[in-house]
């Protein structure tokens, strides 16, 4: 047994293999190439040998095509066949809302001083008498519009980002901070070393909410992150977009009910009801 082998340690990794993981992860340990006495015993000659090109194979397995009937000409086509080239998207403010939109300013209320203050640090004594927060709620109850501002009129003071309110000062933050479980970092690209050079730095961007199923940070590098529940402060806009509307329009439409044409046979219309539990139709009696 090899010493850097525990006793009873799975080696077996049990990550997708094409998973993006850290540098240190991309060593095999010796452990991870060795073999034990009896593990190979019952492969024959064919099973030794390693050809050249397997290792190019196993990422493009031979598999079954489902093939349908195209709906213009007839002609079978691949049923996951896509039309042009896909392409990642663009890093925009719209594309990912992991991060913060600092384009507009809002106010704080005076129930998120302390939130606030989780996230961005103690508030100077002197800074703290010159501030004049407003509440959420008005006295009937309604919930305060909170006041907006351009980045150009957000002043810095104490270490902390302010907006002028006469003689006073209103603690403000971006109209979307960025996601506590959004992390970046930048390595070297060994195949690049000039550091001057383009490609030479590797930014990986990942959501540390979810993993891959080997215990790997989600990668957000190329992706689109159009609305997330995971997120931390929630971002109102984006989820009533994405998720919240679309959901309801959904549910209210009761689409499981509709039954749509398929292969020339004609579908049944928004007014059927699935039968009930003694097999007839309501308003039908045997």
């Amino acid at each position: 047994m090899s010493e850097d082998r525990r006793p009873g340690e799975d080696d077996s990794e049990g990550a997708e293999p094409l998973e993006e993981v850290g540098p240190a992860d991309c060593e095999a340990k010796p452990t991870m190439t060795e073999k034990r006495v009896g593990e190979i015993s019952n492969q024959g000659v064919a099973e030794s040998e390693h050809r050249s090109d397997d290792e190019v194979a196993e990422q493009f397995p031979i598999e079954m095509i489902p093939m349908v009937p195209h709906p213009v000409d007839g002609i079978p086509v691949p049923a996951d066949e896509r039309h042009g080239i896909a392409k990642a998207p663009p890093f925009t403010y719209e594309h990912v809302v992991c991060v913060e939109d600092d384009r507009k300013f809002v106010e704080v209320f005076n129930e998120e001083i302390d939130l606030y203050v989780q996230r961005y640090g103690a508030i100077d004594s002197r800074l703290d008498k010159d501030l004049s927060q407003r509440r959420r709620f008005d006295d009937d109850g309604k919930e305060v519009l909170r006041v907006e501002i351009t980045a150009n009129g957000v002043l810095t003071r104490f270490g902390h980002r302010v907006m002028s309110v006469g003689n006073l000062y209103r603690l403000v933050r971006p109209i979307r901070e960025r996601c506590v479980h959004y992390k970046r970092q930048v390595f070297s690209n060994d195949e690049v070393t000039d550091e001057k050079a383009y490609g030479h730095k590797i930014v990986f961007r990942n959501c540390t909410f979810r993993r891959s199923v080997g215990g790997a940070f989600m990668s957000l590098r190329d992706e689109a992150v159009y609305a997330c529940d995971y997120r931390e402060p929630r971002d109102e806009a984006s989820i009533e977009k994405y998720i919240d509307e679309p959901d309801r329009g959904r549910l209210r439409s009761r689409a499981h009910l509709h039954l749509l044409p398929l292969f020339g046979v004609t579908g049944e219309p928004s007014t059927y009801e699935p039968p009930t539990e003694n097999g007839t139709k309501k308003g039908v009696t045997s």
